[in-house]
């Protein structure tokens, strides 16, 4: 926990993938309690130290370097289509890349961000007790670095979903749904796919939140209402004022290369917590009053 003495130096937390979308919102988040390092890997991006993961001996001087109290680890190559037509290329970033830095935090706490793609699907919803069984490359990288975070005894595992925020251009649905709406375009919006849409402010603070109480272990913090695909193109729509008849129900895996990943994350844990994610109509409306 930071220190609650103003006078005494702040300890440091290292977000690696800070020029992220998620790692920017963490970034913000934990220097109100924290010193923040991030790290990025593109040329041009803003952060601290450009770090690649799949080198253990820049990954062990970096940290070294840094000397952080926590590693917050959100970088990894999460295109779903990518990691299924590159399988060993994405591996050495979301597996053997999260390997190179649990073995340089045996004195530090993790924080691992993971998916809902760990799952098949096969349930309503899911808890963080019901095993993992994923149908895609990406979702078996993320359990197979699940596994390797847990061998640290002071980590925590955050999983997560479908990200929206108020930042646009992050190429995810709903930004898709927002840009080709407001374009008065056809939008595709797949029927049968539930899933939790997760604001990612709100994922950024419960992160700190369920740190500074000396929460470890797994958690799920995703929005709290289930939504298919084509129900979330739908909203967006609505709330926005945009024509909902651009909005076109497909099959489920329509346009996917694989099997399309959808499955509900069960939050009560986190709630029990006193995590209130919000809801994806009320977060869309408080965009759009605000802009």
């Amino acid at each position: 926990m930071a220190s609650s003495n103003p006078d005494a130096p702040q300890p440091v937390a290292l977000v690696i993938g800070a020029s992220g979308h998620l790692g920017r919102h963490l970034a913000t988040d934990w220097a109100r309690r924290y010193t923040v390092v991030g790290t990025g890997h593109r040329r041009g991006n803003s952060f601290d130290i450009k770090l690649d993961m799949t080198d253990p001996d820049q990954v062990s001087a970096s940290i070294d370097a840094v000397n952080p109290r926590v590693v917050i680890l959100t970088s990894a190559i999460s295109d779903v289509a990518f990691c299924e037509a590159h399988p060993s290329e994405t591996a050495a970033v979301n597996v053997d890349g999260v390997r190179n830095i649990v073995r340089c935090c045996a004195d530090r706490a993790v924080i691992f961000f993971s998916t809902d793609a760990v799952f098949d699907g096969s349930k309503r919803s899911f808890t963080e007790e019901d095993e993992p069984h994923p149908l895609s490359v990406y979702g078996r990288h993320k359990v197979e670095a699940e596994q390797i975070v847990r061998n640290l005894a002071n980590h925590l595992i955050i999983r997560t979903a479908r990200f929206y925020s108020r930042v646009r251009g992050n190429g995810k649905f709903i930004d898709q749904v927002m840009e080709r709406l407001a374009a008065n375009m056809l939008v595709s919006a797949p029927v049968n796919t539930p899933g939790n849409p997760t604001f990612l402010e709100d994922l950024s603070q419960a992160s700190l939140t369920l740190f500074e109480r000396g929460r470890r272990g797994t958690y799920h913090v995703a929005g709290p209402r289930t939504y298919t695909l084509y129900e979330t193109a739908l909203t967006v729509a609505s709330v926005f004022g945009w024509d909902e008849s651009l909005v076109i129900p497909v099959p489920r895996d329509h346009g996917a290369s694989g099997p399309r990943i959808s499955s509900a994350l069960d939050i009560r844990k986190a709630q029990a917590e006193g995590i209130r994610p919000g809801d994806l109509r009320d977060n869309l409306i408080r965009i759009r009053d605000e802009t």
